[in-house]
């Protein structure tokens, strides 16, 4: 899927680990410890963080981490003190941290003001994912007039600098959370800070606000709710106890029950370290009780249980099936009593029905009703794929496509699904794949499909491939707004696009290939592609770019009615100084009068930045003026 990916690298076959940093007299005993066991990840070329970034925090931080964090499972073998070790090591190599420090608090003032009206709650405005703003009429005109109105920096405190996230706004706050460890509710009119709150992880989640409280999940897999107007802690649970979870995408919230996807990156880091089983994890969804925070249901996407395999050559443990990860947002479709997620590929066999498909489970039970899968059919219906495919490692598995299959992708269903109504009021379910699919499901028919299109290419690399549809798409009744990555990190060039696709034909209404002279002194990780999930309002379709360009489209022709370039050097309204960068993961957010989007993707293929900007428009259109940062 796209984070799991973007965040672990990408150019296998080249992978280069670099020697730790030396002190030029005897290794330290935590410099020993990293260069045995955590360099071939974070000293290589192409996974992240690096050592700079792990530099940022703190050594208490890292030694949590290694004990009960993200690093837990990689660190098994390793004594209390060869972890304290390690963390005083990286965190010694960078005295001086960055400030967490942050201003521009609201006062009494601010609090009287008038509100910015309407509502953006969630990941989308509503559960069933479409991320069309029904009932706007903001016109081209308007948004040919948009200014900047702030810019909000985001304390670069976390081990990658990366303001990604989906901002919401409700009751005229906006929030949004960070991988540094920030959960801000922020002034949407002015930028002041309502509150902020530190959980235990950095946040990848939307903040999802329901009935009083934002919602939201850390990388962890713990789910919290706060009281939306003070950020007091109401509740917190967890979603999932396997060692190596992680939660990469947001929550679902609609009708008392949050919805909370998990996934892993077991199959990047284990097998990098032989000495790591590959693999166990299985995806899971997990249903709470958004008043109490109960457990109400857990389902396990893949149904056979966990077994030994047998031994690699080096002697350790294998194990499967494993896979069926859900890195993306459920989405609820409340006529059928139904929640759909989308899966991830298969980390090991033996094969299961859940790879890179729909899963269809009961809102209030969690129970399967369908399951369909998109395994290509060039793979004979079975995608099995792990770090250890690439063959650079130690112990490639027996069950990785045949090197000819290998070098045509990877698939995954890494954007929400879809459920939109067409203009000929029978509804359908709307499918993006990461390999360029699009396909058209019938709800009442377990997931039939009524048409399928391609969209993106297949891009020809061995192992994770960064092309097809990442984060996610839009809909309105009649059209399909699909980005493209299409990234060639052999040829270190995209063909990104946004495309609009006929929702009752399939066929493509029109193509707008992004613009290549953006990225012109911009640094090596700008490309074209578009990976960010669009938004749709009145006349026109927002959509962001890896090369850090925010641009409007006409909803009709695809044509370009306004850009803003966020790639540059800013002095946040909080007193902290950041820059933008490539608009990756979160979309658009628009309200009345004003729309925000976050930028900065520092991971994988993607320029980092910390930034969200706030923009405004007029009420009426004025004069035309120059879609280039007007």
């Amino acid at each position: 899927m796209p984070d799991q990916n973007l965040t672990l690298g990408i150019l296998w076959a080249a992978l280069l680990v670099a020697a730790p940093p030396s002190h030029g007299a005897e290794p330290l005993p935590g410099e020993l410890v990293f260069a045995e066991r955590c360099a071939q990840c974070h000293s290589s070329e192409v996974i992240e963080p690096k050592v700079a970034g792990l530099a940022k925090l703190r050594p208490e931080d890292i030694y949590r981490s290694l004990w009960s964090g993200v690093m837990r499972e990689a660190a098994v073998g390793l004594n209390d003190a060869e972890r304290w070790a390690v963390a005083r090591y990286l965190g010694g190599l960078a005295p001086e941290k960055p400030s967490a420090e942050v201003s521009n608090f609201c006062d009494a003032e601010t609090l009287t003001q008038d509100v910015v009206a309407g509502s953006w709650p969630a990941w989308a405005p509503d559960a069933r994912n479409s991320r069309h703003l029904s009932g706007s009429g903001l016109t081209a005109a308007q948004v040919e007039q948009a200014r900047l109105k702030w810019a909000f920096v985001i304390p670069d405190t976390g081990s990658t600098t990366n303001a990604g996230n989906q901002p919401t706004v409700h009751d005229g706050r906006l929030y949004v959370g960070s991988r540094s460890g920030f959960v801000f509710a922020l002034d949407a009119r002015s930028g002041c800070i309502h509150w902020l709150y530190r959980p235990a992880a950095g946040v990848r989640s939307a903040i999802s606000i329901d009935d009083g409280k934002a919602i939201f999940a850390d990388y962890e897999n713990y789910v919290y709710a706060l009281e939306s107007a003070t950020g007091k802690l109401l509740w917190r649970n967890k979603a999932d106890e396997q060692p190596s979870a992680r939660m990469n995408g947001s929550v679902t919230v609609h009708d008392g029950k949050v919805f909370v996807p998990v996934s892993t990156n077991q199959g990047f880091v284990n097998a990098l370290d032989p000495k790591l089983p590959c693999c166990t994890f299985q995806g899971t969804v997990t249903a709470f009780d958004t008043g109490t925070g109960s457990r109400l249901w857990q389902t396990r996407i893949v149904e056979e249980p966990i077994r030994e395999l047998g031994r690699s050559p080096s002697g350790t443990m294998r194990y499967g099936p494993s896979g069926g990860s859900v890195w993306s947002v459920p989405t609820v479709d409340a006529r059928r009593g139904l929640l759909y997620v989308g899966t991830s590929n298969q980390k090991t066999g033996p094969p299961i029905p859940e790879s890179d498909a729909v899963v269809a489970l009961d809102l209030h039970t969690g129970k399967k009703k369908w399951v369909r899968s998109f395994a290509p059919a060039r793979f004979g219906g079975i995608d099995i794929w792990n770090g250890g495919c690439v063959g650079v490692f130690a112990d490639p598995e027996e069950e990785c496509p045949p090197e000819n299959e290998s070098l045509e992708g990877d698939r995954d269903i890494g954007a929400p699904v879809v459920v939109q109504t067409r203009s000929d009021g029978t509804e359908i379910l709307l499918v993006a794949s990461k390999d360029g699919m699009l396909y058209a499901l019938d709800p009442d028919q377990n997931g039939e499909v009524i048409w399928e299109t391609r969209v993106g290419r297949i891009i020809q690399i061995r192992g994770p491939s960064f092309g097809g549809v990442e984060h996610g798409i839009a809909a309105d009744v009649e059209r399909a707004y699909v980005p493209i990555a299409d990234i060639d990190v052999i040829e270190n060039t995209a063909a990104g696009a946004l495309v609009a696709v006929d929702l009752g034909s399939g066929e493509i209404a029109w193509r707008a290939d992004a613009a290549d002279d953006w990225c012109n002194g911009k640094p090596h990780r700008c490309y074209t592609s578009m990976t960010s999930p669009p938004t749709i309002a009145g006349e026109v379709v927002f959509a962001g770019a890896n090369d850090g360009v925010l641009r409007a489209y006409d909803r009709r022709t695809g044509e370009i009615v306004w850009a803003f370039d966020t790639a540059f050097r800013v002095e946040g309204v909080n007193g902290l100084s950041g820059s933008g960068g490539s608009i990756s993961r979160g979309g658009t957010a628009l309200v009345d009068g004003m729309f925000f989007q976050s930028s900065g993707y520092g991971q994988g293929l993607g320029m980092p930045g910390n930034v969200v900007f706030a923009f405004e428009y007029p009420s009426a259109p004025a004069a035309v003026t120059s879609p280039r940062n007007p």
